[in-house]
């Protein structure tokens, strides 16, 4: 997973950072991976320079991981939106290279037939936004520009694509943006092929309302990413979302198709931070109890006040007392049989 983290809106801390996981819930920092991996490092950039809207794709001819985002900048009238991306093997993450394309959201499918690279964009110079789809022999250099059609009474924001399984459909995950501002929901779309326009379903993926809770109220759904099940009926996702007091998570969920409508349900509200400011510092732990006021590794328990807890459980149970504290909910987390607590 390649994400930038956005952190109470501060863009210092808005640069792609790249994890592995092996079961898509817990998230670990790759060899040879030190993040952030994406920074604004050209001479023409000022200190307002940050970076954004990141996407990952793996290329089974070099055997490389594609680590694409922008690096974003304001000069005078001029609005900077530039595509990056550096390869990452397994061991050696890659020199930034600059990608010839110009926009935000940048998004990248490999068609392994035709050993072609193609790119979705969102030009946002334009009013309304258009969507540019771009096409390459090695990732890098995108040629082939033509407009891709969205039929929606709003505007494309971010978007993100998908392949399913044994079909030529292409499946895209959007935000949207309208005359009065950001829609806040995540939206479902298909192609019927790598170079159809895209057909938004009716109803939203997720409404905005039905990702909070009574303890818990999102504002905003972002730019998401989602992978089918081999089957393709599951479509399981990672959403970031904004709260009230502006923090960001991300949570995962899965969709199902009912009466040919995508929706999200039996949700649950378990959020699991990427990343944690902690003294201006990033998040690198080998944990698997991610809190978000930190944990205490030489101890037999952990005990916090905090506002949302996500743990995951390896080989055994741990003791778990949680009161409801009202403006929080104190847990109480004890290992059994004295197991350790970086066993949990």
């Amino acid at each position: 997973m390649l994400i930038t983290p956005y952190a109470y809106a501060n863009g210092t801390y808005e640069n792609a950072c790249l994890y592995y996981s092996d079961d898509g819930l817990v998230w670990h920092v790759p060899p040879g991976v030190r993040n952030p991996i994406g920074t604004q490092i050209e001479y023409k950039y000022n200190s307002n320079a940050y970076g954004s809207d990141s996407n990952l794709i793996y290329n089974p001819n070099t055997r490389k991981f594609m680590c694409y985002y922008v690096i974003g900048d304001v000069r005078g009238n001029e609005t900077i939106k530039n595509p990056k991306v550096k390869t990452y093997d397994g061991i050696t993450v890659s020199p930034e290279i600059n990608v010839n394309g110009h926009g935000v959201s940048p998004v990248v499918l490999y068609d392994e037939a035709t050993r072609t690279y193609y790119m979705w964009i969102v030009d946002i110079d334009p009013q309304p936004n258009v969507i540019y789809r771009y096409t390459s022999t090695d990732g890098i250099h995108f040629g082939n520009k033509q407009a891709v059609g969205l039929s929606s009474q709003y505007h494309p924001w971010h978007i993100n694509v998908m392949t399913y399984p044994g079909k030529s459909t292409i499946y895209a995950l959007f935000t949207l943006i309208g005359n009065e501002g950001f829609n806040d929901d995540l939206h479902i779309a298909t192609a019927n092929s790598y170079t159809d326009n895209f057909i938004v379903q009716s109803s939203p993926l997720l409404k905005i309302e039905n990702s909070s809770s009574a303890t818990h109220e999102d504002v905003q759904l972002y730019r998401s990413a989602g992978i089918f099940s081999d089957h393709g009926n599951i479509l399981n996702l990672w959403i970031p979302a904004r709260d009230t007091i502006g923090v960001w998570t991300v949570f995962y969920a899965q969709a199902t198709k009912e009466n040919s409508v995508w929706t999200v349900k039996n949700f649950t509200f378990q959020r699991a931070p990427l990343m944690t400011i902690q003294n201006t510092q990033y998040l690198y732990t080998p944990k698997q109890w991610m809190l978000s006021q930190g944990d205490s590794p030489k101890s037999h328990g952990v005990k916090r006040e905090i506002n949302e807890v996500w743990g995951y459980k390896t080989g055994h149970t741990p003791k778990i007392n949680a009161k409801n504290m009202g403006t929080y909910t104190q847990i109480n987390v004890k290992p059994i049989e004295l197991q350790n607590v970086s066993d949990y």
